[in-house]
């Protein structure tokens, strides 16, 4: 498997009955409409995906769906892997990470970053930035990227490509803006801080602190004695979402959300589940539907013992039910997704 380069009180789960939506592989309702649409993505998933070792000019996919996995639409075709994007609050413009070298040992160390504007070809604005969202003006992305050990956080303008450094400390990396642009999401990596589990070997204790953008303030979001990462504001900014993994008992991983300002922070639902048959995974970002009702997350689920892995998404009401599991093509390697608002 190829990895990327990086780029939360309990209580009682009570889980709805599991609807499993079902649809034929894609492409032959998108009949290869290339280039892609660019009809308003405004209330749909948006997924960012490739074919590993496709002969295919086009590896790399978008396409948009309602969230209950049907209209299901091509939104581009591309020549290089994608592993990830986000959709500018205009709706339709898309930002989104290809790659521009082979891994190394397995792991994508760099990836450029590219835009495509309605009725414009895509064009590359970075060679080397890993993007982590729109700026609510829609006219910044924020990125960043590893130079030797050290993260290098920034913004770029969508137009000129004028990068804005982010003075952030040493050893942390931006994740998102907050829905009006005063305060910065950052994850501090904390290589100095680990959890050696007799089982599961050395995990990382990384947090999530707020940083106020006027002031250059920061203040810790999260518990630092829990592995907290990928947060997600809610559309209002009152709430945000993220993983938080637990080195204590089962269940140790959750998708967790609390108050934009670190407080009445509660798990919602457990985020993975380990079989004999089966290893469920989460990876990357949460996204908030546009109502602020549901939260989704894209997993992977490993079949065991023949190592098959496939995608879905599960949704999360905000009371923690889990709502439904929508599988995606199984012919594709999924990267972060995009629920348009």
């Amino acid at each position: 498997m190829i990895t990327l380069r990086p780029r939360f009180a309990c209580r009682r789960y009570a889980l709805a009955t599991v609807m499993i939506l079902a649809f034929p592989y894609l492409e032959a309702q998108m009949l290869l409409a290339d280039p892609g649409s660019e009809a308003p993505l405004a209330g749909r998933l948006v997924f960012f995906g490739h074919r590993e070792g496709d002969e295919e000019p086009h590896v790399a996919r978008i396409i948009s769906m309602q969230p209950d996995g049907s209209d299901q639409r091509l939104e581009l075709k591309f020549d290089r892997p994608i592993h990830g994007g986000r959709v500018a609050p205009d709706g339709r413009t898309l930002a989104f990470n290809a790659r521009t070298s082979e891994p190394v040992d397995g792991v994508i160390r760099s990836a450029g970053l590219w835009v495509r504007e309605p009725g414009q070809e895509a064009r590359m604005v970075a060679e080397d930035a890993w993007l982590c969202g729109w700026h609510p003006s829609g006219k910044e992305l924020l990125a960043y990227r590893m130079s030797g050990e050290r993260y290098e956080n920034f913004g770029i303008n969508v137009q000129t490509g004028e990068v804005r450094p982010l003075e952030l400390p040493d050893g942390s990396a931006v994740q998102t803006w907050s829905p009006d642009g005063r305060t910065l999401v950052v994850i501090a990596m904390n290589p100095q801080r680990t959890h050696d589990d007799p089982t599961r070997g050395k995990y990382p204790l990384r947090q999530l602190y707020l940083w106020d953008v006027e002031s250059k303030q920061q203040q810790l979001f999260t518990d630092p004695e829990h592995d907290c990462i990928w947060p997600a504001y809610a559309p209002d900014g009152k709430q945000i979402a993220y993983y938080l993994r637990r080195h204590t008992d089962r269940p140790w991983a959750f998708l967790a959300v609390a108050d934009s300002d670190g407080a009445n922070g509660r798990e919602l639902a457990p985020a993975d589940d380990v079989t004999e048959q089966i290893k469920i995974r989460p990876t990357g970002f949460p996204r908030w539907s546009p109502d602020g009702k549901e939260i989704a997350w894209l997993r992977t689920v490993d079949h065991r013992p023949a190592g098959e892995l496939t995608f879905e998404v599960f949704f999360v009401s905000s009371d923690g039910r889990l709502t439904r599991r929508l599988p995606l093509d199984e012919r594709y390697s999924w990267g972060h997704f995009d629920w348009v608002h």
